[in-house]
């Protein structure tokens, strides 16, 4: 859930992955450097050490690391989420959620709550599952294999899709 929470379109996690490496390069660079007058090096001269090759290695590493959060940085989330899911008091409990045309209830034991639609702000479909979003970091997931059939599965989400685009509107 958190992974399909905090993914962001893979064109947009390239180029912050590519901007994050820029500053990084460069911010790192004109930190270990200094000028031939003594003070910080100027732009000119970051650019020019970083193509002669005069840039120490760590600074690659960092990039590198950079790199891989910007890209992959939703499955670190998922990760996080997972252990902290574990912890929760209602984990591994069964969990009934009712959508009907007020609000989405759930059901667990020692536990009762609902939700109105309007607070829910988008339906996200994955493969396996579909979630209604309330912010960026809480939803409500609801898996596949909680429904008896694929027919009972899509009537859930188009129901869900309807209703939580119907609040939007208004």
């Amino acid at each position: 859930m958190s992974v399909a929470l905090s993914r962001r379109p893979l064109p947009r996690r390239l180029f912050r992955a590519v901007a994050l490496v820029l500053v990084a390069l460069l911010v790192g660079t004109w930190a270990g450097m200094d000028s031939e007058d003594g003070y910080f090096a100027t732009l000119f001269e970051v650019v020019k050490a970083l193509a002669s090759g005069e840039v120490p290695i760590w600074i690659y590493s960092v990039c590198m690391v950079v790199v891989l959060v910007a890209l992959f940085g939703h499955w670190i989330t998922g990760l996080f989420a997972y252990f902290l899911f574990r912890k929760m008091p209602t984990a591994g409990q069964r969990h009934e959620v009712e959508l009907d045309e007020t609000e989405v209830a759930f059901r667990a034991p020692n536990m009762a709550s609902t939700i109105k639609w309007s607070a829910i702000k988008r339906v996200i479909e994955g493969r396996t599952f579909f979630l209604m979003s309330l912010t960026s970091r809480q939803a409500v997931l609801l898996p596949r294999r909680a429904f008896p059939d694929d027919a009972a599965y899509a009537d859930a989400l188009a129901f869900a899709r309807v209703h939580a685009n119907a609040e939007a509107a208004r």
